[in-house]
């Protein structure tokens, strides 16, 4: 099991509907590639963790 943690910084007038777009695009991706994690979201910022197999977390992460 490979694990990543990585933060990110959203443009200033994200939408809570963007939020929920990413989190379901997310879920489906995840799910069809045996990749588990945590999202969070405050201030602006998204804190992941992504946990599976190294190229599918490492090629994710690329995307």
């Amino acid at each position: 099991m490979y694990e990543l943690v990585y933060c990110s910084v959203t443009v200033e007038n994200i939408r809570l509907s963007d939020i929920q777009d990413i989190l379901n695009e997310g879920r489906d991706f995840n799910s069809k590639h045996d990749i588990t994690g945590y999202l969070l979201f405050f201030n602006n910022e998204f804190v992941q963790i992504l946990e599976g197999e190294k190229e599918e977390v490492k090629g994710l992460l690329k995307k």
